[in-house]
């Protein structure tokens, strides 16, 4: 069964990043998101695909952690 999340609406997109206080360029560099799609999410003219809402529901629920997460994660690569 395919894991299939809610849809967030530009309203909860711009709530999200805007709960953190970053600019639009901020949060796509932190998260790793490119702005061309940032910008068409949050203007509502395009919808985040299901694997970015699922990072986008996580970053929703524990921001912290998933910095934390991806900080790992360049840590790591950069000794391979």
């Amino acid at each position: 069964m395919k894991l299939l999340l809610p849809p967030l609406t530009s309203v909860q997109l711009k709530e999200i990043r805007q709960d953190l206080d970053l600019t639009q360029r901020e949060f796509c560099n932190k998260y790793g998101f490119s702005i061309h799609s940032w910008k068409s999410w949050e203007s509502g003219r395009r919808m985040p695909d299901n694997g970015n809402r699922l990072l986008l529901h996580m970053i929703k629920i524990d921001p912290q952690r998933i910095s934390r997460i991806i900080r790992e994660i360049l840590a790591t690569t950069k000794t391979l």
